[in-house]
């Protein structure tokens, strides 16, 4: 996502985040200290177990000043396993400020 620069080179906000497999947000090359960036505001969601960043439960990532403003909970989507990702209820994304879209008008254009 990034790489040590001077200058802060990603702001990272506002999304959804949600997966299987390892339970590690951040998988990068790049020790996450050493770049400038900016995270918060996210929903994180491991179908597998809670989320670690960097070994860190979100409590101890929030408390070195990162995702200050994120949640880990489901987004109840309606069904990922089938790639549906419209939401059962806005209540868990409205926690973050995060406003959903129209599915309909994502993809190719005819």
């Amino acid at each position: 996502m990034s790489r040590p620069e001077e200058h802060r080179s990603c702001s990272f906000v506002g999304n959804i985040i949600y997966w299987s497999g390892t339970n590690d947000v951040i998988i990068s090359r790049y020790r996450t200290e050493k770049c400038k960036v900016f995270w918060d505001k996210n929903i994180y969601w491991c179908e597998d177990g809670q989320p670690e960043f960097r070994g860190m439960t979100m409590k101890q990532w929030q408390a070195i000043s990162n995702d200050v403003n994120s949640i880990v909970e489901d987004p109840l989507f309606v069904n990922p396993a089938k790639r549906d990702f419209r939401f059962r209820s806005e209540r868990v994304c409205k926690k973050t400020g995060f406003v959903p879209f129209d599915l309909s008008k994502v993809g190719p254009e005819d």
